[in-house]
C-alpha cells in the first residue's frame, strides 16, 4: 500500500535481491557445519524465509490472474457484445483487457457480435482441470500464509534472542572490558541476526499480506518445535561442532545455546514459558499493530 504501480519494477528487484541474500547466507556456512548446521533457530528462520519468498512468486501470480478474471466476468454481465466491440475500437483502458478473450470477434458485423458473444461464456467456463488448478493455488495459499504468520514475528524474535541472551549487546568487547567479553560478530552474523529482519520488515510494510491474530498459534506452536527440538538434542547428546567453543561440558553434550541448558531443566522450562507463554502474544500484537498502520496508511492513500 505504501508503493505505487510506477515502483513495481524497483520492488520486484528488491525482492530478489532479499532472496538471494537469504539463499546465500544459508549456504554459506552449511558445507562446514554439516548435520549441525540444522540445529540452530535462525537458520530453521532463514530457511522458512527462502520458502515464503519462493512461495510468494506463484500466488501472487495466481491471485493477479485470478482478480482479472473476476474483472473480466464483471464487465461481460454489465455491458453487451456492441458496447464491448465498441470499446475495444476506441482503444479505452479495457482494451487490452478484454482483448485477450475477445480473439476473433468482429465488432463491425452484428453476426460476429453473437458469435463472440456466445463463445465468450464458454471460455470462462472452468473445466475439471482448471477446477484441480484452483485446488493447488488455494493450497499454496494456504502455506504461504501460515509461513507468513511465522516468519516475520520470528526474524523478530531471532534478534531480540541473540542479543539479549546469545551474544548481549552490552557485553560486547568494545563496550565491554571483562573477561567474559563477546567478540563482534561478522557480516553474516550481522545480517542473520539484524540486516535481515529489516528487510523482512520493509516487505511487510509495503506489502499487502493480510496478518491475523487468530493464527498467531502458528508462532506458538513454531517456538514449542523448536523448544522440544532442543529437548531431544540434550537427549541424544548430539552436541556441537569441534570448532564451537564449549567449556563447561564434554562436546557431545553442549546445548546448543548455553541460555538454554537442559542440564539445569528448571532454568530451560521457565526460559521456554517466559518465550511461549509471553514473548509469542506480544511478537504477534506487535506485528497486528504494524498491519493495521500499515493498512491505515494503505486506505489513506
Amino acid at each position: 500500500p505504501l508503493l505505487t504501480a510506477s515502483h513495481g519494477v524497483l520492488w520486484v528487484w528488491f525482492r530478489y535481491v532479499h532472496r538471494a541474500d537469504c539463499i546465500q547466507c544459508c549456504f554459506w556456512n552449511l558445507p562446514l557445519d554439516g548435520f549441525y548446521y540444522w540445529i540452530y533457530l535462525t537458520h530453521w528462520s532463514l530457511w522458512l524465509e527462502v520458502a515464503y519468498t519462493m512461495l510468494l512468486v506463484p500466488v501472487t501470480y495466481a491471485c493477479q490472474a485470478s482478480l482479472e478474471k473476476t474483472k473480466l466476468s464483471e464487465v461481460l454481465e454489465e455491458e453487451s457484445p456492441l458496447e464491448q466491440g465498441t470499446r475495444l475500437v476506441e482503444g479505452t483502458d479495457s482494451a487490452p483487457f478484454l482483448s485477450c478473450c475477445t480473439s476473433g470477434f468482429s465488432p463491425s458485423t452484428s453476426g460476429g457480435a453473437v458469435q463472440g458473444n456466445l463463445a465468450l461464456p464458454d471460455r470462462l467456463k472452468e473445466d475439471d482441470s482448471k477446477i484441480a488448478d484452483i485446488k493447488n493455488e488455494s493450497c499454496l495459499n494456504r502455506s504461504m500464509m501460515v509461513i507468513f504468520q511465522i516468519v516475520n514475528p520470528l526474524a523478530l524474535s531471532v534478534v531480540l534472542l541473540y542479543w539479549t541472551l546469545v551474544r548481549p549487546v552490552w557485553k560486547l568487547c568494545p563496550f565491554y572490558n571483562g573477561e567474559d567479553c563477546r567478540t563482534v560478530p561478522d557480516y553474516l552474523g550481522f545480517f542473520v541476526h539484524g540486516i535481515d529482519w529489516i528487510l523482512m520488515t520493509i516487505l511487510f510494510l509495503v506489502g499487502r499480506v493480510p496478518y491475523y491474530l487468530s493464527n498467531a498459534l502458528w508462532l506458538t506452536a513454531g517456538m514449542l518445535v523448536y523448544a522440544a527440538w532442543t529437548y531431544i538434542h540434550f537427549l541424544l547428546k548430539i552436541g556441537l561442532p569441534s570448532a564451537t567453543p564449549c567449556d563447561d561440558y564434554p562436546l557431545n553434550e553442549c546445548p546448543i545455546y548455553n541460555a538454554l541448558d537442559w542440564h539445569n531443566p528448571t532454568e530451560a522450562l521457565a526460559l521456554v514459558a517466559q518465550i511461549v507463554l509471553v514473548g509469542t502474544p506480544v511478537l504477534s500484537l506487535t506485528y497486528k499493530g504494524l498491519a493495521r498502520l500499515r493498512d491505515s496508511c494503505g486506505r489513506a492513500e
